[in-house]
């Protein structure tokens, strides 16, 4: 009987003695797991009708031009695509008067794509140099909804929030004031200058 509980303390003892010396390694594992990401779609802006104020302008020395659209009042561009139809009108001591009519074409409408449904800001600069300084009034819609009332907020030369409908598209109509500069301008010449639309996440 001595032999037999003798026997039976040492099992015990090394049983503690197995727990308390951390010898519980043999029951970990390791995996190793991987991290990615795919980065985003570029934002690219493409050109759908390009901005012009046609042979309306006079050129005289410090007189304005200024393009209105149908988008600024809430009423136009319902249809689907970037390049919709806009209804213009230009106006001012520097121009002939055009009125607003459907066909009157001269708005700029730029498209943008990028991530679908992610938020992204636009900025439409002004620009100036000797001839004319030209100040922009945008607005950025929807490509399908286009540019109601409910959904157009209109911004002149400054940041703008707005985002990507479901297929990654939006667009931006742009018009805006021109100024001729401190001399006259030749007649029956054409004059033009860049000015920046930016477009980020």
């Amino acid at each position: 009987m001595k032999i037999h509980t003798t026997t039976r303390k040492l099992a015990v003892s090394a049983l503690v003695a197995t727990t308390l010396g951390t010898t519980i390694s043999i029951n970990a594992a390791t995996i190793s797991p991987t991290v990615g990401f795919v980065t985003v779609l570029d934002i690219v802006l493409s050109t759908e009708d390009a901005l012009t104020f046609g042979q309306n302008v006079v050129g005289t020395s410090g007189t304005t031009c200024t393009m209105t659209t149908d988008v600024f009042a809430g009423t136009g561009v319902a249809a689907s695509g970037a390049a919709a139809a806009t209804e213009d009108s230009i106006t001012g001591a520097g121009c002939l008067t055009v009125a607003q009519a459907i066909g009157n074409n001269f708005s700029g409408v730029y498209g943008i794509t990028g991530e679908d449904d992610q938020a992204f800001t636009v900025t439409v600069g002004s620009s100036t140099d000797a001839d004319f300084s030209f100040t922009p009034t945008a607005a950025v819609c929807d490509v399908t909804a286009g540019c109601l009332a409910a959904g157009t907020v209109v911004f002149a030369d400054t940041p703008q929030l707005s985002a990507f409908d479901s297929n990654g598209a939006a667009m931006v109509v742009v018009a805006g004031t021109i100024t001729v500069g401190g001399a006259d301008l030749t007649s029956n010449t054409p004059y033009s200058q860049t000015f920046d639309i930016t477009a980020t996440y």
